[in-house]
């Protein structure tokens, strides 16, 4: 993430928020990508103990650089809000190859939860499965946890 940036005044959906921070997003699969997936660490507990966020994470949104805010979802328990490594899934658009920076905003004490789990994972998923791999990496059994 990119340095906090206090908010003066700014148009749109994003003008009742007191701070945001620039996410560089990365591409090295070679071709463009449409409707993508990113996962996003937040320290969500840093934010929340400086008085920057709500305690339910309710006022973290995502844009892309032009403002448009970008579906997003906390994963649960994994760790889940108020964690030095809240998981956060975010939908950009579009990812070029050469990467693309989007944009955390919070610090709204008057927002709602706006998650949107099937506007990242599409209407009809059913789940959404994380598998870790043992350090040797070759999958054979017991490694995935």
């Amino acid at each position: 993430m990119t340095n906090e940036t206090a908010i003066d005044s700014m148009d749109g959906e994003t003008s009742s928020w007191q701070y945001r921070q620039g996410v560089v997003i990365t591409n090295s699969s070679g071709s463009n990508l449409t409707d993508f997936q990113v996962p996003v660490t937040v320290n969500t507990s840093a934010l929340i103990s400086g008085g920057k966020m709500q305690s339910n994470c309710a006022d973290m949104r995502f844009a892309d650089s032009s403002g448009n805010i970008l579906s997003s979802w906390i994963e649960e328990n994994n760790p889940g809000c108020d964690n030095a490594a809240t998981k956060v899934w975010v939908k950009v658009s579009s990812l070029p190859t050469s990467g693309a920076t989007i944009y955390m905003y919070y610090g709204n004490s008057n927002a709602s939860n706006q998650q949107n789990p099937t506007g990242v994972w599409y209407s009809n998923y059913k789940a959404v499965w994380h598998l870790k791999e043992n350090q040797d990496g070759i999958g054979n059994l017991g490694l995935y946890q």
